[in-house]
């Protein structure tokens, strides 16, 4: 990794930002808040905007622990009702932070995407990843 590290790509980008929003998303499952939720989607805006793979990578990682918790911890299904609820207003705070902060990461701008004539914020970011 050290010797990667030192070209000039942007796999490091990735292979650290990746990480923090994994470990930022496994702390705010086990403590969900305000805070956590606005970290959470802050470093997953950032993975995202370090390199679109992350957009394949993430969910891929946040399954396989949805898996193995399932198979470990066995929860029934009125404690996982109720565990999606107690974690849904700060989700919904994760997204809105992750949405601006990559909304900020394209200088806030505004514009159609290559694929459509639908006036979006960041359209570079949706014309990145249909590429």
């Amino acid at each position: 990794m050290l010797a990667h590290a030192g070209l000039a790509t942007t796999d490091m980008a990735l292979t650290a930002f990746l990480g923090a929003a994994f470990v930022s998303a496994l702390a705010w499952l086990e403590q969900p808040s305000p805070l956590g939720g606005a970290l959470f989607g802050a470093s997953t805006a950032l993975a995202v905007l370090s390199k679109f793979s992350v957009v394949a990578f993430l969910p891929a990682s946040l399954a396989v622990a949805l898996i193995w918790f399932l198979s470990t911890e066995r929860p029934t299904l009125a404690w996982l009702a109720a565990a999606v609820k107690r974690r849904l207003p700060s989700f919904a705070l994760a997204v809105l932070v992750g949405l601006v902060v990559i909304w900020a990461g394209y200088r806030f701008s505004f514009g159609a995407p290559d694929f459509t004539s639908l006036r979006l914020p960041a359209p570079e970011v949706f014309s990145g990843i249909a590429r």
